[in-house]
């Protein structure tokens, strides 16, 4: 029973009351107030039956609006939770669609939902992760890296990543970047969303091209070294280590070029050694080339770093004086001559040297210099050797 039917029930019975009553009082009327008593009786009785009336349709309006917003209420429930349930399959039907591991915990640490590729990676089943922690699926090391970027995940509002290698699992290492975003409802965090991306791919990838970089750079340094050595065999003299004739004639444009743009005083001295040829069929060739070795020595020592000196070919040497006047120039070849003659070079016999001496002028090219100190050259041969002929 209804609780508007039950309270028009009472008042009924309440009603029914009175009339009983007031027919058992009738009896005791007097006589001359009976007929108004009745009217009074009935009058009272229509008012009740109005009152009682009027009283049901009140409750009968208040149980139908209390009944229209119970299910109005039920109503909205059902969607509400046919709602949460289309979206608690469309989330599992995105995670499970996701091909990499991706999971959701609560703040306790305790797995409540994972999908296939987790539990492909944990290599236990989805229904047995749930409830359970890092530690019960991973090593030591990596529950420590997991508990340390979920505080981290919780801090702040960015989504938390971080590189980590997962071992321990029946697979072989794994290189990874692990995702974390905090889930906030009515700005507080409930739980912790998490995705672990793969890459172990790309790092050995990596580590295979940071290995032939390596490799690279160790050919590269081979080559330099190489090409090292090839250009200074492509411009020193094999035997005295010297500059060679190629190399000379570069550096001989250099300081043309150098002189007619600021005319610094600059000598070119050409000489040989007297008499080679006699010395290399009496002792033998080796020893020839060991006073050539000697006399490139000797030259190094007494000039400067600055000097070009240059094996011009055979018995005849080239130094080119920078900065030097004619007759400084002078003054270094006199020095050269007497320390050639005076040093041992290993024969019963004393070396001795013809030398040409010109200095740079305005007019001069390399074929005009070459040329004018050759014939100083040979003009100290002819007039018997060991001598010095300059301009």
């Amino acid at each position: 029973m209804t609780p508007n039917r039950k309270n028009f029930f009472i008042l009924l019975v309440f009603i029914l009351l009175q009339t009983i009553i007031a027919f058992t009082l009738i009896p005791h009327f007097q006589e001359e107030n009976f007929v108004q008593n009745i009217i009074i009786f009935g009058v009272a009785f229509i008012i009740a039956i109005i009152f009682v009336v009027v009283f049901y349709k009140r409750q009968q309006n208040a149980y139908n609006q209390i009944l229209e917003i119970k299910n109005t209420l039920e109503q909205e429930v059902t969607k509400r939770t046919k709602e949460l349930r289309e979206s608690e399959n469309l989330f599992k039907t995105i995670i499970e669609t996701v091909p990499i591991p991706v999971f959701y915990k609560d703040l306790e640490g305790r797995y409540i939902l994972c999908n296939k590729a987790f539990s492909k990676l944990t290599n236990i089943e989805q229904s047995k992760i749930i409830g359970l922690k890092s530690q019960d699926l991973f090593s030591t090391q990596i529950t420590q890296e997991f508990n340390a970027s979920d505080k981290k995940a919780l801090e702040q509002k960015n989504t938390y990543h971080f590189e980590s290698t997962i071992s321990g699992l029946k697979s072989k290492p794994l290189h990874v970047v692990i995702y974390k975003k905090a889930l906030i409802t009515e700005e507080k965090p409930i739980g912790i969303i998490g995705a672990i991306h793969d890459i172990t791919k790309q790092k050995n990838a990596q580590q295979k091209l940071e290995k032939s970089h390596e490799k690279l750079k160790i050919q590269q340094s081979i080559l330099e070294k190489n090409y090292g050595e090839i250009k200074e065999h492509a411009y020193k003299d094999e035997l005295t280590k010297l500059y060679n004739r190629k190399k000379f004639n570069e550096e001989l444009e250099t300081f043309l070029q150098l002189f007619a743009r600021y005319a610094d005083p600059t000598a070119l001295v050409l000489f040989d050694i007297d008499k080679f040829k006699e010395i290399n069929d009496i002792h033998g060739h080796l020893i020839g080339d060991q006073i050539l070795k000697d006399l490139a020595t000797i030259i190094s020592i007494n000039t400067r770093e600055c000097d070009i000196l240059a094996r011009w070919g055979g018995e005849e040497f080239t130094i080119i004086l920078p900065k030097t006047t004619k007759e400084n120039a002078l003054l270094v070849v006199k020095k050269l001559r007497e320390k050639i003659i005076y040093h041992d070079f290993g024969i019963k016999r004393s070396i001795t040297c013809s030398f040409g001496i010109t200095a740079f002028s305005q007019n001069d090219d390399a074929n005009s210099l070459i040329k004018r100190v050759d014939d100083m050259l040979y003009e100290a041969k002819n007039k018997g050797r060991d001598m010095i002929i300059h301009d």
